[in-house]
């Protein structure tokens, strides 16, 4: 169901088939309509859904600690631009679950764990909410794979801090990598460098099933 002439296109927003409804896939079919939404109607498209969960994973690559690293490497003026797009992208899914929990229904937010994003005040206090859990967990524990340049397939060293007012959604997130329990499978990790991250910005099937 959507607002207006476009009722027809409620599969569209759930392109990835894991059964819920990301601002992600709201915004996309924004796009694919011609349409350059507002916050307020991308609002009021929740408000008619009341979805039971809305997750979102806004781009992290204006937060990575690999950016305070290496500063030199890229323009100041592109950096900061990017910075605030970044920001105002993360605010704007901030208000979204803020929205979700007023309304009872569930949200799950995912940055990776060093991402300085992590910092900002709106996050913090929305972590404070009553009833809103913080975890992590590794990506490989997802089976999440990726393959450098010689070909080679491996798990990536990815680690993912999520918040949700999902108890359920929290205790199945909450998990350790293999290789801290000491149980098998054993395995590598290959870095997130040479193009690796953006690999990894895919969330494995499994995951989302599990979600």
């Amino acid at each position: 169901r959507l607002v207006g002439s476009e009722m027809c296109i409620r599969d569209s927003l759930d392109n990835d088939d894991t059964g819920k409804i990301s601002f992600e896939n709201l915004k996309r079919v924004a796009i694919e309509l011609g349409k350059r939404m507002t916050d307020e109607e991308l609002q009021e498209m929740i408000d008619y859904e009341e979805p039971f969960l809305l997750t979102d994973s806004p781009p992290c690559d204006p937060f990575p600690q690999l950016f305070r690293r290496s500063p030199r490497r890229r323009d100041p003026a592109k950096v900061e631009q990017h910075r605030k797009i970044g920001v105002q992208n993360l605010h704007t899914s901030i208000k979204f679950y803020r929205s979700q929990n007023n309304n009872n229904r569930c949200f799950l937010h995912g940055h990776p764990e060093g991402a300085d994003s992590w910092d900002a005040p709106q996050i913090v206090a929305m972590q404070n909410l009553p009833g809103v859990f913080t975890v992590v967990g590794p990506m490989c524990h997802w089976d999440m794979q990726v393959t450098d340049r010689t070909g080679h397939v491996g798990t990536p060293h990815k680690r993912t801090k999520w918040v949700t007012n999902s108890p359920i959604l929290a205790k199945t997130l909450d998990v350790r990598c293999s290789n801290e329990l000491g149980t098998e499978p054993s395995h590598a990790h290959l870095h997130l460098i040479s193009g690796l991250a953006k690999q990894a910005a895919k969330y494995p099937l499994k995951l989302a099933r599990a979600v």
